[in-house]
């Protein structure tokens, strides 16, 4: 998170604590984690919730600086450690680690994607995701260049929707108990801003004053 995102997670603090939540769902991405160790820092329940780390929900990847190179080992160990809710990556630990990603693109470009990383190693699927990605992107029309499409996007998230139903069922929580957490894509203004590094936010206040 940008610094203008950690104030605005720190601002929901107050409305975040009056809800009763007993579960959160979160995307794996980064920002997502952040913000969910953030807003729920003040909650009075918060060592009793349970933050469950689901793949699914994460936004589409539109070109390939989507996939970072962390792993799953980092994301564990920081977020974990943290202490701030209990994380439970246990979804994610039983995917291979490129699946994660591959949840968010269409099904020929994952079976390309599986098929390449049998030949050269599971250790080197960041660099074969970038490049199958990379390729893929080249080749979209200018004005598709995302590599997941709506339609799989959209069957994603039914299958994260009754993934959602049967969790509440088997957990017999009332729909207000669980918070679902996952990236949503910021105004172009906003974007423009969380791009500028810290440094450059201030000079540009400092000009329009």
């Amino acid at each position: 998170l940008c610094s203008m995102g950690r104030a605005q997670a720190v601002a929901a603090q107050k409305l975040i604590a009056k809800l009763p939540t007993k579960y959160i769902i979160v995307s794996p991405l980064g920002r997502a984690l952040e913000t969910a160790d953030i807003i729920f820092a003040k909650h009075p329940q918060r060592k009793a919730i349970q933050a469950i780390v689901n793949p699914v929900i994460r936004e589409c990847i539109t070109n390939p600086d989507d996939i970072p190179n962390w792993t799953l080992k980092n994301q564990k160990d920081k977020y974990v450690a943290s202490g701030k809710v209990k994380y439970d990556f246990s979804i994610l630990e039983e995917l291979h680690p490129a699946l994660y990603f591959l949840e968010t693109v269409d099904p020929e470009l994952k079976e390309k994607t599986l098929e390449k990383l049998k030949e050269v190693g599971e250790e080197k699927y960041v660099e074969v995701m970038v490049d199958m990605m990379d390729k893929k992107a080249k080749s979209a029309p200018r004005h598709h260049k995302h590599l997941e499409s709506n339609e799989n996007a959209r069957k994603r998230a039914k299958v994260f929707l009754e993934w959602l139903q049967k969790f509440i069922r088997e957990k017999e929580l009332r729909p207000e108990e669980v918070t679902c957490l996952l990236y949503t894509s910021p105004s172009p203004r906003d974007r423009q801003k969380s791009r500028m590094p810290s440094s450059a936010c201030k000079k540009k206040k400092k000009k329009n004053k």
